[in-house]
């Protein structure tokens, strides 16, 4: 196993890791909004403040859930009626390569199908900051794109591929050939 790899063998001291670092989630939240409320079992939380209109935070450490797509609409049908934001509190850079694209391509499919009230994920505890807490209490949808993934991950896990095919607009063709010229560079 890796050094960035945080998981272990054993699920209860994953667990224990998990808790923790939804404990930290929520005082960084309690420090931007002040009071929020848990709603559900799950890790759902109302922001309800005076500065801004109400909204929802999930947190939740990875979007290894294989049905993350079902349970945003599951938490959407359920809590539908303020915008909902999707806290995840482990570090891009520990998510194992092989399930680095598989996350992305997750997110990327909540992000289309998740509707008006689906407002954006949160990739990590580090990237939770004043601005992205301003832009939650405005209501403004976090926006995700290649260049915000190159930023958080710095790199890990995204081939030149995934890359180019992020950018959009180039053909299945055209990424190969300009892949292909990279590696030669390389």
């Amino acid at each position: 196993m890796s050094k960035k790899q945080t998981t272990t063998a054993n699920p209860y001291l994953d667990g224990l890791k998990a808790k923790a670092e939804a404990e930290k989630a929520i005082k960084k939240l309690k420090l931007e909004f002040g009071n929020m409320e848990q709603v559900g079992r799950k890790q759902i939380y109302l922001i309800d403040n005076p500065w801004s209109e109400p909204f929802y935070v999930w947190i939740v450490s990875a979007p290894s859930n294989l049905k993350f797509d079902a349970a945003i609409k599951g938490i959407m049908k359920q809590h539908g009626q303020y915008p909902l934001y999707v806290l995840f509190t482990r570090d891009v850079k520990s998510y194992p390569k092989t399930a680095s694209a598989t996350y992305w391509d997750k997110i990327k499919s909540v992000y289309r199908k998740g509707g008006n009230k689906f407002k954006g994920a949160i990739m990590g505890l580090d990237e939770f900051n004043s601005d992205i807490a301003e832009q939650m209490m405005e209501h403004n949808k976090i926006k995700l794109d290649y260049r915000r993934y190159v930023d958080i991950t710095k790199g890990a896990g995204i081939t030149i591929k995934q890359l180019l095919k992020e950018i959009g607009g180039l053909s299945s063709k055209k990424i190969k050939a300009i892949s292909a010229m990279i590696e030669l560079i390389k």
